[in-house]
């Protein structure tokens, strides 16, 4: 009796591409009830993890050469013809659709000898499938022109993001604790110092004072005394 088989992809590589349609290799085998592979073969296919590949932004100075390139990586013999068509979106960068007018352009590139100031905006290139007309690439480039003389507006150099904001604030918190700390700590010293001082200055004045007493009387026990041996020295018969 024989067992019955089917043909199953065992192993597949990555897609050659994040965005847009790519390529991976598929090991294909025949497969039975009991799991035993034969027939082996590696079979290179086409793949789409994500057809929509964002917004790239560029900062340009008039005159400046400048390409824009959505074509879709060879696969061989893989896949059918492709359309492109481009859209622009003028002085301004964005990804809402309303914004975009078409543009004469069926080819993958859109070049620029030597750029203008007026053609800032943004610029998006779709792909299409020629047999299913199915989007397999979309992607917008944002271009700002700057002219010479003029400072050099980049946001992504100049701009401090939030995170950045938040490591200056704490480093600002934290080295306003140190000096609140070397203040205190120095006031406490001083403080501490004084203190000291003043204890040591308290108990040498009472020293002095109990031993200013001590004299004293040392001195007034003494002086009856002296009387009396005077006086028993003058009874004494001749």
């Amino acid at each position: 009796m024989e067992t019955a088989s089917a043909q199953a992809v065992v192993e597949t590589t990555e897609c050659s591409v994040t965005c847009g349609v790519g390529s991976k290799t598929e090991k294909r085998c025949l497969v039975d009830r009991s799991g035993i592979q034969k027939d082996c073969e590696l079979i290179r296919v086409e793949c789409l993890s994500n057809w929509l590949c964002g917004l790239e932004a560029y900062t340009l100075r008039v005159g400046d050469y400048f390409t824009m390139d959505c074509q879709i990586p060879s696969t061989g013999t893989l896949g059918g013809p492709r359309h492109y068509y481009w859209k622009y979106a003028a002085g301004i960068i964005t990804i809402n659709d309303i914004y975009f007018r078409p543009v004469k352009n069926k080819n993958s590139t859109t070049v620029f000898e030597s750029i203008e100031e007026k053609a800032s905006g943004t610029y998006r290139c779709d792909v299409q499938n020629e047999v299913d007309l199915k989007i397999v690439k979309r992607i917008y480039y944002g271009v700002r022109i700057i002219t010479p003389g003029i400072i050099d507006i980049n946001y992504n150099k100049y701009l401090i993001s939030k995170q950045k904001l938040a490591s200056m604030a704490k480093e600002l918190t934290n080295q306003d604790s140190e000096e609140k700390f070397e203040l205190y700590g120095g006031i406490y010293t001083y403080v501490a110092i004084g203190s000291a001082v003043g204890i040591l200055t308290g108990i040498l004045v009472l020293v002095l004072i109990r031993w200013n007493l001590s004299s004293r009387r040392g001195a007034v026990n003494l002086s009856p005394t002296t009387t009396t041996v005077e006086k028993c020295s003058a009874d004494v018969p001749a």
